[in-house]
């Protein structure tokens, strides 16, 4: 069967089982176990597929009509535009975190102290901010253990970024920090058997952020007071005034909230005063 014709009878086979956006599925699936670049299939729509390749994309496909993330299918996801292994033990990094990313990096020093990630998962704010500033220290932290083993397995290479083990700040390192960043759950306990399907793959652990989505962002804020310079949080859909309230009396300044291509407040930098 030659390519071109795959792409069309999975797409249709996909889009018939609910799946989103099912003709890119279809090409990342394909690319992947041609180990070509997505695009570089419209120049082999000719090509003739296998048979021992064509079984294993059957596999493939049934694990993604099922619901199942493209990312955990594949074994990574991309993070402004590089691989980081995910497994389903590591929540799925999202563009709204590359946001969180952008959004703090003018209020960090090169030459300054450590910045810890709280609930770093599968690692990837932790990583890119160690690639960015050499110079500095970075630490990891989350509370499951299956997660760190995957930041780890991302940050080879790496030799100052550091995970470890901890239930927000109970575990990290007793310094100052000059920021603290941290995309948490917060998702309402009552909203995760209402999810999409695909969503629901990814843990709970990652997901739930107690009765009124906000128990670890509180937690954390209440922690972090007078251990670093700067805040930053990826919030949820109408939380931002509720949080704001909460960080002003810690003694929080909210220096900026950021909305994301919804525009959604998502993100909230806020300066310890305390």
């Amino acid at each position: 069967m030659k390519i071109g014709e795959v792409l069309s009878l999975t797409t249709q086979y996909l889009h018939k089982h609910g799946v989103d956006s099912p003709r890119l599925s279809a090409e990342w699936l394909l690319a992947d176990l041609l180990a070509v670049k997505r695009l570089d299939l419209y120049l082999r729509f000719d090509q003739s597929l296998p048979e021992e390749l064509l079984e294993t994309l059957r596999t493939l496909v049934r694990r993604r009509a099922r619901g199942e993330p493209l990312q955990y299918i594949q074994g990574y996801a991309l993070f402004r535009g590089q691989r980081f292994t995910v497994t389903p033990a590591t929540f799925i990094p999202r563009p709204e975190t590359e946001i969180l990313l952008e959004e703090i990096l003018p209020f960090l020093d090169p030459q300054g102290p450590p910045i810890l990630d709280v609930g770093t998962g599968c690692g990837v704010l932790a990583i890119c901010l160690a690639q960015m500033f050499p110079q500095l220290t970075i630490f990891g932290c989350d509370k499951s253990d299956a997660a760190l083993a995957v930041a780890k397995e991302n940050a080879q290479g790496l030799g100052n970024v550091t995970f470890l083990e901890s239930d927000l700040l109970d575990g990290a390192p007793q310094i100052f920090y000059q920021a603290i960043v941290a995309n948490l759950p917060y998702i309402p306990t009552a909203w995760i058997p209402k999810l999409p399907k695909e969503i629901q793959w990814e843990p709970v652990l990652a997901l739930d952020g107690g009765p009124d989505g906000m128990r670890y962002i509180r937690g954390l804020a209440e922690q972090a007071r007078g251990r670093c310079r700067w805040l930053a949080l990826e919030i949820g859909d109408g939380q931002a005034e509720p949080i704001q309230t909460s960080l002003q009396k810690l003694g929080y300044h909210v220096t900026k909230l950021v909305e994301d291509l919804r525009g959604i407040p998502r993100v909230l930098i806020a300066q310890s005063c305390a």
